[in-house]
């Protein structure tokens, strides 16, 4: 089960919600939050083109950029702290220095989870966080990564094509979480019967483990429009996928498939490798 969580805190506008999920998550599974501040001065700051004369500018801006974004996560410190202490949830503090990416990974090892915003302060292009990317490709445990706003539904959508990481996801997935509500095996290949024997093969290893799954198998070569269309219809609250798959139609991620998922997506996504 879900006995502890990492909530990274970063001041971006999916604060609110990452942190109504954490506290969330802690009432549903009584576990514990570890909490980091976290400012990623590199991408804050990095290298851009200047006009002559700009880097005294620039190094004047970024100076504000990183004090404004080390108030916005003590501003989200302060309410996670309120809110858990209203829900009686315990946390600890995670000292996250210079170099969050690599610092939280190191601190994920001590807990079952990692919960973090989906999408950057300020959006580039619709591309994904580097630092969200980077954590996606390494890290040792689930990641949770939080829209802006929570939905209001709360079935679960499983997306799942047999690969080595959806197939690992699917097993992390049924031994850390217990959903109350109603999932959803969706499965997407370019033959329905591929799809079909897929997708029954989750829904039997979810029943082994005591959950009842309905399953949804299409043909098609468009994955991510299928599995969208599945949280709408299903009024997801949690799209469950695998991560980082090899580079082909059935890759789950970092391909076309999860780039327009991490674009779309509207619900919380839990993901791993």
């Amino acid at each position: 089960m879900l006995k502890s969580i990492l909530v990274a805190l970063e001041g971006c506008p999916a604060t609110d919600a990452v942190i109504a999920l954490a506290v969330q998550l802690g009432q549903q599974f009584q576990a514990s939050l570890g909490v980091a501040e976290v400012v990623d001065v590199t991408q804050l700051t990095q290298a851009e083109a200047l006009p002559l004369g700009g880097s005294a500018f620039k190094h004047e801006r970024d100076k504000v950029l990183v004090a404004q974004a080390r108030e916005r996560a003590a501003a989200a410190l302060q309410k996670l702290s309120a809110q858990a202490h209203a829900a009686g949830i315990s946390y600890q503090l995670v000292g996250i220095e210079e170099h969050p990416q690599r610092e939280l990974l190191v601190a994920a090892q001590r807990f079952d989870a990692l919960l973090i915003s989906q999408w950057p302060l300020v959006e580039r292009n619709r591309e994904p966080d580097p630092l969200l990317t980077h954590l996606l490709k390494f890290s040792p445990r689930p990641v949770i990564a939080v829209p802006n706003e929570l939905p209001e539904g709360n079935a679960v959508v499983i997306a799942y094509d047999g690969s080595l990481q959806s197939t690992r996801t699917l097993q992390i997935f049924t031994l850390l979480w217990r959903p109350a509500t109603e999932v959803h095996v969706v499965s997407v290949q370019p033959k329905v019967e591929d799809a079909q024997h897929q997708a029954e093969t989750a829904r039997e290893y979810l029943k082994l483990h005591g959950i009842e799954a309905t399953v949804h198998a299409s043909a098609g070569s468009s994955p991510h429009k299928t599995i969208l269309d599945a949280v709408q219809q299903h009024h997801a609250g949690l799209l469950v996928m695998g991560a980082y798959g090899k580079p082909s139609w059935r890759e789950f991620f970092f391909g076309t498939v999860t780039r327009h998922i991490l674009a779309e997506n509207s619900v919380p996504l839990f993901l791993y490798h």
